[in-house]
């Protein structure tokens, strides 16, 4: 015999139907969610991609050995007309870290605006609005995101792994006044209510103690050292192996 179904009452009707709705209102929520992140990045990518019009990398030959050189060629002028805010370009090879550098007069509100000023949570690659905008501090500091989809500084985390050093040895700066390479020394894992950012130093042995606390917590083992009398730049940015974690990197910093 064929069993009769039961129906639903009046209330249990209504029920399924408030489920039914609210399962499709988080749904979509989620859709929008993913549409609008995908819509961040993509954004955010365009404007990068567009501003690499004012860089190119030249070869020439060198007198003295005949040996081909590359050059990484930056117009600072048309990127200072872009954004008045600009400071320099940093790159770092066989990574995607390639944009222009901007400080602000203070440090929120570049976390969430491009380089073109438009509001994006992807943000921009900014100096620390204490640092001097000439790199001549004891230790500029710049910090940026760590984008999930690879880009900003998603690539300075990756020193974590101690493996990634060994691929990845400087980093370069370029700004309208003097060109620099920065060799990374150390790199620690932290949170956001650590203390690790500092400018200049009252001493040899108090920037030395700044030093050795990177030094001696480091994720990987650098071939470079820091003397006294040398100048550092440290990068810095956010790091999910903890919570509210940071990564920053320690780079010695050296005038080309």
């Amino acid at each position: 015999m064929k069993k009769k179904k039961r129906k639903l009452s009046k209330t249990g009707r209504i029920l399924t139907d408030v489920l039914l709705v609210l399962a499709l209102g988080v749904a979509g929520y989620s859709g929008y969610k993913v549409y609008e992140g995908l819509s961040t990045y993509h954004e955010s990518d365009k404007t990068y991609d567009s501003l690499k019009q004012y860089t190119k990398e030249e070869k020439k030959e060198t007198e003295e050995s005949s040996v081909t050189e590359e050059t990484y060629v930056i117009d600072h002028a048309s990127l200072q007309a872009v954004n008045s805010d600009y400071v320099g370009w940093v790159r770092m090879p066989n990574s995607y870290i390639d944009y222009p550098m901007v400080q602000g007069t203070d440090n929120s509100y570049y976390l969430d605006h491009l380089y073109t000023k438009e509001y994006n949570y992807v943000g921009s690659v900014f100096l620390d609005c204490n640092s001097a905008r000439n790199f001549s501090d004891k230790n500029t500091v710049i910090y940026a995101h760590n984008v999930k989809n690879g880009t900003m500084f998603m690539e300075i985390a990756k020193f974590e792994d101690p493996s990634y050093y060994q691929e990845h040895k400087h980093i370069e700066l370029y700004t309208p006044e003097q060109n620099y390479i920065a060799y990374p020394v150390a790199g620690i894992l932290t949170d956001g209510s650590d203390d690790y950012v500092s400018y200049n130093f009252e001493s040899d042995d108090s920037f030395m103690s700044y030093v050795s606390r990177f030094t001696s917590n480091s994720t990987f083992t650098s071939d470079i050292s820091l003397e006294p009398t040398d100048q550092t730049v440290l990068f810095s940015t956010c790091s999910y192996s903890l919570t509210d974690g940071r990564y920053a990197l320690l780079c010695k910093l050296v005038k080309v």
